[in-house]
């Protein structure tokens, strides 16, 4: 019985997820070793047409070579599992099967083996971001290359690890390796090897812009291809396209054209449509910086028919900017906008579906990673408890039965207390990478964001007609809108967590509610219905509250409200119902006559994803959230969410709370004057590496007539400080190679006086104190020119002082 047991738990949970005609065709193999190596050859075949497939063979060839007891099979399933894992993203899943790899071909002393497993768990580690640790991981790799005289290994080593510090910024390193690498490939005359290592060195030059040592390299590259005698016109494209660009960084313009040109040839004759996309917006680029207009258009054009074909939104991404610097260049702004408003809009678009597969994967990778810890459990169990019966007596075998029960039971509950605490922990790790998740996302909204509404302002003061002002102040509010909505996630996030604070203001309720009013009846307009607000007179024009909150569970229920009305009318109204710890009870009353509610849903409507069916899904959408979220912010704010809603009727939702009276606050001016302009002999730099963010800032800073030098990271911005004395020095705190924290503090060890004012597009709370010592204000996106015009002039007064 107890044995029959055994057989039927491995016979539910001991295969991997084969397809049931490829594991019968794998388990008519009586031979261990033959079967195993028929696997292997499922996982080559399989390779490149379906990795998933493969990835399960491997899997498959792991189990039995373990069952077997085979070390050399089990290295061979080893490497082939990571390789699998690595090919399909799952880079956590591939270290694990590779650290084993290493750790049993140590213990065997099969240097070779642990060599390429080495340099496959550096690639993994590299992947990963983990730098220092791939770097380690390489170098093992490399002395174990040395040791097997494995010229190919060695080179492949010193190039991966000369990447790595290329991508840490550490360019002597990373040169010196890229070096090592050359040499050896010389030392074997393998072109392939040489070209590998000059194209990386080039690729170095170029972006330290020693534009001059670059070519060298890149020609050299090119040489060795052309003796390669391949018909690799990809890297022909590549190595041509690479020499021309670097004549157009020195300046030298016909040069430049004909190696671009020479590149976008040898593109076409690689037979792959995104190169030749590519090529012709690089060309289309260099004629935009010459002013040779028809030439830029006519390879735009091009370029449009080719990426239509490549069907690559990463190309058409490349299209839409070159587009837009085309017609900025000829002094076509209104088509300029209009191509930088779908660059904005695609990138955005690819941004999130990024997001998206990397959330994915990350789940994808968790679920397969705790799959494989329930197999292994179980297989381990069931190898324990055939060791414990093989010598029982058969006198004793109801005995053992019953005891081997109890003891599988016992440690069973062990088990599933330790996977409890495992998953509190695991459940730890993914709410935390959940909070840095939503602040990435919430800081790459912001951007784009920041670039509309300065595009808005803009057109406020061009000459356009009442009608289409008013339709720009409703963009400008509705983005507003967005940009606090943003926000929230974060707070709702800390609401989550019970860390959220409430923040106490003073502002005008009524003003809040008006705009409201202006906001949703467009909204409601659209679907043929009204919005009303019934404003009671004893309701206080000023209070102290917190106006982010408020306003997130008042749009939370209005947009509900309309959403779920066909016909009728939406209404706000508020009053006062009573008094609280001496503050009035004000009550946001939100009616409707929409579809309702039934008494069986209204039980649960507070329940976070709920929606009453699948017909109200499909039909009106929504992650029925909205009520959830209000209900916990009303609780936050020591109020209360009423419902009353009956079906076919209409429903009507209460927000009670109570709320201080607060003071009109003191009239404050228009922080400039209208003919207030920048001095032409105060000067400002500018360090902004966002496209958009330079474009709107250029936009602002022209409007007082002021002029400015640019650069793209706290690096270029600390060498421009060194060369030149400037004013004002506007910093973006987020920028690659280096930030704004880093760059403000050596400017201030350098003992410089000029302001410097930090933009940021975080939270307030996310800057940190240090910030207060390094900078003399702080712009947080979006900030309206007014507030920057303030800073300028707070500037001019330090310097007159």
């Amino acid at each position: 019985l107890f044995c029959f047991f055994l057989f039927a738990i491995r016979s539910l949970y001991g295969q991997e997820n084969l397809p049931d005609q490829f594991r019968s065709g794998l388990e008519s193999i009586p031979h261990p070793v033959t079967r195993i190596n028929a696997a292997f050859d499922s996982v080559r075949q399989h390779s490149h047409t379906d990795p998933q497939l493969a990835l399960q063979y491997a899997l498959y060839a792991l189990r039995e070579a373990q069952q077997a007891g085979n070390d050399s099979l089990i290295q061979d399933a080893l490497y082939f599992t990571g390789n699998k894992y690595q090919d399909l993203g799952y880079y956590r899943m591939a270290i694990r099967y590779q650290e084993l790899g290493v750790e049993l071909s140590r213990k065997l002393g099969d240097i070779t083996s642990e060599s390429r497993f080495l340099n496959g768990l550096g690639i993994s580690l590299d992947y990963l971001g983990k730098y220092n640790e791939a770097i380690k991981t390489y170098l093992e790799a490399l002395v174990l290359f040395e040791q097997l005289g494995d010229s190919i290994g060695i080179s492949h080593s010193l190039n991966n690890i000369g990447l790595v510090r290329y991508n840490q910024n550490n360019f002597r390193e990373a040169r010196e390796y890229f070096l090592k690498a050359l040499k050896l490939g010389e030392q074997m005359q393998d072109n392939g090897l040489m070209a590998m290592a000059t194209s990386n060195l080039g690729m170095l030059e170029e972006e330290q812009k020693n534009y001059g040592e670059a070519l060298n390299y890149f020609y050299r590259t090119l040489e060795l291809d052309q003796a390669d005698g391949s018909d690799n016109y990809e890297y022909l494209g590549s190595d041509y396209t690479s020499i021309g660009l670097c004549y157009q960084h020195l300046g030298r313009k016909a040069e430049a054209e004909e190696y671009l040109l020479l590149g976008v040839q040898y593109k076409h004759l690689s037979g792959s449509l995104r190169n030749r996309a590519s090529g012709y917006i690089q060309l289309a680029d260099f004629y935009n910086s010459t002013d040779e207009w028809e030439k830029a258009a006519a390879y735009l054009d091009s370029a449009a028919a080719f990426s239509e074909q490549a069907e690559d939104p990463k190309v058409v991404l490349s299209l839409y900017r070159s587009r837009a610097d085309y017609f900025e260049g000829k002094g076509q702004n209104s088509e300029a906008v209009d191509w930088l408003n779908r660059y904005i809009h695609l990138s955005d678009s690819l941004q999130k579906a990024e997001n998206y597969e990397t959330g994915k994967k990350l789940e994808e990778e968790y679920i397969l990673a705790r799959k494989e810890l329930e197999f292994e459990g179980l297989q381990k169990e069931l190898k324990e408890k055939r060791e414990e019966n093989r010598n029982v007596l058969l006198v004793l075998g109801v005995f053992i039965l019953l005891t081997g029960i109890i003891i599988w039971l016992y440690i069973k509950s062990i088990r599933r207390r330790n996977l409890l605490r495992q998953q509190q922990r695991e459940l730890e790790d993914a709410l935390g990478i959940k909070t840095r998740f939503l602040s990435v996302v919430s800081h790459e909204i912001r951007t784009p964001l920041h670039v509309i509404l300065g595009m808005a302002d803009s057109l406020m003061d061009s000459d356009i007609s009442e009608s289409q002002k008013e339709q720009v102040r409703i963009l400008s509010s509705s983005s507003r809108q967005l940009i606090l909505l943003v926000n929230d996630m974060l707070d709702l996030n800390k609401l989550e967590a019970g860390s959220s604070k409430l923040k106490y203001t003073n502002f005008s309720l009524v003003q809040m509610l008006h705009t409201l009013q202006g906001a949703y009846t467009l909204d409601s307009s659209r679907k043929g219905i009204r919005f009303e607000l019934e404003l009671h007179p004893e309701v206080p024009e000023f209070v102290v509250a917190d106006r982010l909150k408020i306003e997130q569970v008042l749009n939370n229920l209005i947009s509900n409200a309309i959403k779920f009305t066909s016909d009728g009318t939406v209404k706000l109204e508020v009053t006062v119902i009573g008094e609280k710890r001496g503050m009035p009870q004000v009550c946001f009353s939100v009616i409707d006559s929409g579809i309702g509610i039934s008494d069986a849903d209204q039980e649960n409507i507070f329940t976070p994803f709920y929606q009453a069916d699948n017909q109200t899904i499909r039909s009106f959408g929504g992650t029925g959230l909205g009520l959830a979220i209000s209900q916990g912010l009303a609780e936050l704010m020591d109020g209360t969410l009423i419902l009353h809603s009956t079906v076919n009727v209409g429903t009507r939702v209460e927000l009670v709370i109570p709320l201080q009276v607060g003071k009109a606050p003191e009239i404050i001016r228009s922080k400039t004057e209208e003919n207030w302009k920048w001095p032409k002999n105060r000067k400002i730099l500018v360090a902004e590496d966002h496209p958009q963010n330079q474009m709107l800032l250029r936009m602002m800073l022209n409007r007082v007539g002021a002029e400015a030098d640019w650069t793209q990271n706290g690096a270029e911005c600390l060498a421009m400080v060194k060369k030149k004395d400037y004013h004002l020095i506007l910093m973006d705190m987020h920028m690659p190679v280096m930030d704004g924290y880093t760059a403000a503090r050596k400017i201030r060890e350098d003992g410089v006086k000029s302001c410097i004012v930090g933009l940021t597009a975080a939270n307030s709370e996310e800057v940190t104190e240090k910030a207060a010592d390094l900078f003399d204000a702080i712009l947080f996106k979006p900030f309206q020119p007014d507030q920057l015009y303030l800073q300028m002039r707070q500037c001019l007064l330090k310097f007159n002082n």
